[in-house]
């Protein structure tokens, strides 16, 4: 504790004791992030006992590794709803914040006091739920992690310590649990098969796949499913990923997450490559249709979406009768003959558009050999 932060602390008058009450804790903004862009992290007082407690001074001691964060300052007042006193990162007797300027050094550690506004009921109010911002650490992301610790220590040297002091009973430390976070860091995806856009809508939307749900009943193409043929220069099964710079970790069934706006979701069942990319990847099962599946990759906020609406051949969002008539006029007109189009009109994936695509388009709009009724259906929307 520093010896104003102490001094505020011993200023004011000794009556009961109380039980520890505010916890401490670190809360990023946003978590991952990516390589070379700002990280900020909030510090987070919280009352554990219903109402208002108030406080005098803080000081919290924040460790992390210099070599993956680069601490560049903090946010003093700015979004937080109560203005300190006093609140930085001031000269200390074990020399943490050494040299003493603007803000602590990039070493991997930091002393933060905080200082209440003087005078009886000025504390600053911690409430209970979730809580008072008290302020936000920054730093830089200097290398691709899948998680940095940035932790609260409870002493360091031989004086320093993190604490919390009462802001109506003098020299009581009222500090509970504390804790910190953990920050991933990753690359963009700058290459992606099928594309990041749906190459036949304008406008930015995901790719969404509209052919074949299978050959029987059940759900057996599609998206992430082994066996569905590629179409024209788009990748079905396994689809690609490459990114801007090397992962890490490295992107692995344990690692890759997939999430669906409903339907059966399924999950990742391979991932093959190396470096920055490609990595091809296999689902256990494709993408529910109707809905919308997001994949996500530890330590990056980088992640795909891809729709299925199958018999969509319109591109419109409605699935119907009029989807037949987009095909043969694609048939007519030459367009279902291009190798880019064949993700569009080649219904049956048989690898060509011609007339027995009509008669796939049929059975799916009656829900014959498919798993339900697409006649009159929407997609859902990404988040």
């Amino acid at each position: 504790m520093t010896r104003l932060s102490r001094a505020m602390a011993l200023s004011l008058a000794v009556t009961t004791p109380v039980l520890a009450a505010v916890d401490l804790s670190l809360q990023p903004v946003v978590n991952p992030v990516f390589v070379g862009s700002q990280v900020q992290i909030q510090l987070i007082a919280t009352n554990t006992n219903p109402g208002v407690q108030l406080v005098s001074a803080m000081d919290v001691i924040i460790n992390w590794d210099p070599a993956v964060l680069q601490f560049t300052g903090m946010i003093s007042n700015a979004g937080a709803p109560y203005a300190w006193f006093v609140n930085g990162f001031l000269n200390d007797p074990d020399g943490i914040n050494a040299p003493v300027g603007p803000m602590t050094d990039n070493d991997g550690d930091a002393l933060y006091t905080a200082l209440a506004q003087a005078g009886p009921g000025n504390g600053a109010p911690v409430p209970d739920g979730a809580g008072l911002l008290v302020t936000t650490f920054l730093f830089n992301s200097l290398v691709a992690t899948g998680g940095t610790p940035v932790d609260i220590v409870l002493s360091q040297g031989t004086f320093a310590e993190t604490q919390v002091f009462d802001g109506t009973q003098g020299n009581v430390n009222i500090l509970g649990a504390f804790s910190g976070t953990v920050i991933g860091a990753g690359y963009p995806i700058v290459d992606q098969n099928p594309p990041a856009d749906n190459p036949y809508v304008a406008g930015s939307q995901p790719f969404t796949d509209v052919l074949d749900t299978g050959t029987t009943a059940l759900l057996t193409r599609g998206i992430g499913a082994a066996g569905t043929p590629n179409e024209g220069p788009y990748m079905y099964a396994p689809f690609s990923v490459t990114f801007g710079g090397v992962p890490v970790p490295t992107p692995a069934p344990g690692n890759v997450t997939v999430t669906c706006t409903g339907g059966p979701c399924p999950t990742v069942a391979s991932v093959v490559g190396a470096g920055a990319g490609p990595y091809l990847i296999t689902l256990t099962a494709p993408i529910p249709p109707l809905h919308c599946s997001t994949i996500n990759f530890t330590g990056t906020p980088a992640e795909i979406q891809y729709r299925s609406h199958p018999g969509d051949a319109g591109h419109n969002g409605l699935t119907n009768t009029q989807d037949l008539l987009a095909i043969v006029q694609a048939l007519n007109n030459g367009d279902g003959a291009m190798a880019a189009n064949l993700a569009r009109y080649d219904m049956n994936r048989s690898g060509v558009a011609n007339t027995q695509d009509l008669l796939r388009l049929v059975q799916l709009l009656n829900g014959t050999l498919s798993p339900q009724v697409f006649n009159g259906t929407t997609a859902a929307a990404c988040p």
